[in-house]
């Protein structure tokens, strides 16, 4: 569990925060393997307060109860596991109140989001999203990880972070997708933060606000073990996203162009990048796809995000039969892709060129044909219309491989 929270607090940029308050310090199980400009810590136990100030004599550490008037202020408060152990109403309140009026910028925090089975020194007294919410601080509160029966949240009191960088979206337009009922406001704001702490930008490129969150609201945060497989995966924060969730990740790119962590910030999208620099737990082949690529039934998962439309009718068949066999009875895919505007028709571009003549090329219709000849059940199969200044429309699809008779 530990490793779990060091990587999403890594993965939501804490160590780039200025100044870090950590409310219930504790230990420092966690907080010890990451970096910090400017750390302070806090804790009731008044040996948690001595350890920290011997292991980390630079950084100041105060006793909760004894020198709270002493503790300053700071662009983001962390405090996770300290709300579900406060014994009355009153206290869990008045640590609301210290935790949100101490962030400058940001709280990071944990709680519980429902009744749960508590035991003597654990306690539920509201929603954490509600707690944050009812404070009137916070223009963006959104879920980033759960863990044992714990809700983590993300409250930003002013604008995300923009990057700056020549490929990332620009605040307005993210603002503009969280109005939008069908899209996820939690999954995307995580993406965002995912994308732009690690690379530093979220693409321009607007689909994908629809895109990501809809895929990763179809697995669900629980992947311990799932073997998932990304189709021409490029740059994108889901593969980190699914490692995060615990699962096993293959990323399949055979683009010539190669991402450096080191340049990252200057790419967009469009190449192949090393997961595994950022997290073991992705594995990463810049290769085309075959037969050989995996075992018969080895995964759970393959997804691809508006890749297989961009290559000719029968390449996409055989992709499609790779991915087919490769997974197991009852595996899962899901799939977008591009349409010609106003049109079912799939889109006929890759790069700038022109595939192939539109009619070999397909329809919507004609591709989710070419699914179920392989013995896939369709799940859902949606066109989303996009604004009228896009280029495209977009397709979602989901299926699940039949067993065998």
């Amino acid at each position: 569990m530990a490793q779990y929270k060091l990587k999403l607090l890594k993965n939501i940029g804490l160590e780039k925060q200025k100044s870090v308050l950590d409310v219930g310090c504790g230990d420092l199980e966690i907080v010890k393997n990451l970096f910090f400009e400017n750390y302070t810590g806090v804790d009731i136990s008044a040996q948690a307060v001595a350890n920290g100030k011997t292991k980390f004599p630079h950084f100041d550490f105060y006793n909760f109860e004894l020198e709270k008037e002493k503790i300053t202020n700071a662009d983001t408060v962390l405090c996770l596991d300290v709300l579900i152990h406060q014994p009355t109403k009153q206290s869990y309140d008045e640590l609301i109140k210290f935790v949100t009026t101490k962030a400058n910028k940001r709280v990071v925090i944990s709680g519980y989001e429902r009744q749960s089975d508590s035991s003597h020194m654990c306690f539920f007294y509201e929603n954490i999203k509600e707690s944050l919410e009812k404070t009137k601080l916070f223009k963006y509160i959104y879920k980033v990880g759960e863990y044992r029966g714990l809700g983590m949240y993300v409250a930003d009191k002013g604008e995300l972070l923009e990057t700056n960088m020549p490929n990332d979206i620009n605040n307005e337009t993210i603002d503009e997708a969280l109005k939008i009922k069908t899209i996820n406001n939690d999954l995307l704001l995580e993406t965002v933060t995912f994308s732009r702490v690690n690379f530093a930008w979220y693409t321009k490129h607007y689909p994908r606000l629809y895109e990501y969150p809809w895929f990763l609201e179809k697995l669900g945060r629980d992947l311990e073990g799932v073997k998932i497989a990304d189709f021409g995966a490029g740059v994108t924060p889901l593969p980190l996203q699914l490692a995060q969730r615990g699962a096993n990740v293959f990323t399949i790119d055979k683009h010539e162009i190669k991402r450096d962590i080191k340049h990252i910030e200057k790419a967009n999208e469009w190449g192949f990048f090393d997961y595994s620099v950022l997290d073991s737990a992705v594995q990463s082949y810049n290769q085309a796809l075959d037969e050989h690529t995996f075992e018969k039934e080895s995964l759970d998962v393959w997804y691809s995000i508006s890749v297989v439309e961009h290559m000719p009718a029968f390449v996409r068949r055989v992709i499609f039969k790779i991915m087919a066999d490769s997974l197991r009875s009852g595996g899962r895919l899901f799939l977008t892709i591009d349409l010609v505007k106003n049109s079912n028709k799939l889109w006929n571009m890759a790069e700038g060129k022109i595939v192939e003549d539109e009619n070999e090329h397909g329809t919507f219709e004609s591709f989710i044909s070419e699914l179920e000849e392989l013995g896939f059940e369709i799940e859902e199969k949606e066109i989303y219309r996009m604004p009228k200044d896009e280029r495209v429309d977009i397709a979602m699809i989901s299926g699940i491989k039949k067993g065998s008779n």
